[in-house]
């Protein structure tokens, strides 16, 4: 297989890094040099542009965060569509609005190429070490194709049905996910407030299931934070508190369509930059024997 790969943050590299090691003739392209530097040391080659990552591919990968930033690889004289790309499947696990897949789709049509929209979830590491579980719309053909490809990091790979509804299914699932996360942080709030001992509160909901590993996650990247934020650190937060809001938007802006009232949605995406970033700072402030706020 024959695969290229754009776009290589948190998950992106993950899953690049992956194929790698399950033998794939790998070709990669993002815009900062450190993990084209670490991917190339381990057997993939970098491409400069999109289109030169593409070239010769069976199938490409994208994994940016936007999704005018999907748009821009795939177009225009440097992206993915230019040349010659006949035959190439496209699989984006960015999470983006079903109807800018649609658009990726036309696009893609037009040049010879097809789409298949396979956002990703990490799970728990299965007995080869496979964490993602994908949601994979498209053609059965398309999908078929991408199939191999998937299962070299996919733990579980989910057919949804048509192109776009991939994503309907990812931004439903985020949407839990966010909602999540504002839950522990006003939970773990409310007991630090209460003068409880936050420890015994996560005991508890580990305890009884209600605390999932995303929310474990959460909490503990709080607390590993409560001694202050780098600047770094920061900008990380901030990225991913930005990630969330764009998420959140298209969840609203899906039962908009739909006329359906969300009201949790809603909630999540006024508190969610808070949970990033202001519980931390609550914790630094209390930390340094501040009152919180």
């Amino acid at each position: 297989m024959k695969a290229g790969f754009i776009g290589l943050g948190h998950i992106g590299l993950e899953i690049a890094e992956s194929l790698v090691r399950g033998g794939a003739a790998l070709r990669v392209h993002d815009l900062r040099p450190e993990p084209l530097q670490y991917l190339t040391q381990h057997g993939a080659e970098a491409g400069a542009t999109p289109g030169e990552t593409a070239r010769g591919c069976d199938i490409v990968g994208i994994c940016v965060r936007t999704d005018q930033q999907l748009l821009d690889a795939l177009s225009g004289p440097d992206g993915v569509l230019a040349g010659t790309p006949r035959g190439l499947l496209i699989a984006i696990h960015s999470t983006v609005r079903p109807a800018t897949v649609q658009q990726a789709s036309a696009l893609a049509l037009a040049a010879g190429a097809s789409v298949v929209d396979a956002p990703v979830s990490r799970g728990p590491s299965d007995a080869q070490g496979r964490t993602m579980v994908y949601m994979v719309g498209g053609t059965p053909e398309d999908v078929q194709r991408a199939e191999p490809y998937l299962a070299v990091t996919g733990r579980e790979i989910v057919r949804t049905g048509s192109l776009g509804t991939a994503m309907t299914v990812k931004v439903c699932n985020n949407l839990v996910t966010y909602l999540e996360f504002v839950a522990i942080d006003e939970a773990m709030r409310l007991a630090r407030s209460a003068g409880l001992d936050r420890g015994c509160l996560m005991d508890v909901l580990r305890g009884n299931g209600n605390a999932t590993p995303s929310m474990q996650g959460m909490i503990a990247g709080q607390m590993a934070d409560a001694h202050g934020i780098s600047f770094a650190r920061r900008t990380t937060l901030e990225g991913h508190a930005a990630i969330a809001e764009k998420d959140l938007d298209c969840a609203l802006e899906m039962a908009a369509h739909l006329g359906l009232a969300v009201p949790g949605a809603t909630l999540a995406r006024g508190a969610i930059r808070g949970v990033y970033l202001g519980a931390r700072e609550d914790l630094t402030a209390a930390v340094q024997g501040s009152s919180p706020r």
